[in-house]
């Protein structure tokens, strides 16, 4: 098949009519894979994109209302007390296979 299309290509002819279909479905075929691929790539990257946020919103959540109407020595005490969860929770993550969510957050001072 691929040898007939040469033949034609090269000879300048047209190709016949039972070639035309045949590349018709083929390339119908890789552009509806191309879409899929595509659109499998795009979700998967939206996907990761929506987890980054999130994450971030997280911290963000955790640090205002650690702070939220506190003098700076109750704030101070409210970290520490952040920190230990967070110690605790990556030694207990360390006990499992799974992957813990405290594992991956980060508190910045």
């Amino acid at each position: 098949m691929i040898g007939q299309a040469m033949d034609f290509y090269l000879a300048g002819d047209s190709s016949p009519a039972i070639h035309s279909k045949t590349t018709a479905k083929v390339r119908k075929r890789i552009g509806f894979t191309k879409f899929w691929v595509f659109f499998l790539a795009y979700l998967i990257y939206f996907s990761y994109l929506c987890h980054q946020i999130n994450n971030n919103n997280i911290k963000k959540e955790v640090i205002m209302q650690a702070t939220k109407n506190n003098t700076k020595e109750e704030n101070i005490r409210k970290f520490k007390q952040l920190l230990k969860h967070k110690e605790e929770m990556l030694e207990r993550a360390k006990q499992y296979d799974g992957i813990d969510i405290y594992a991956k957050t980060e508190i910045h001072y």
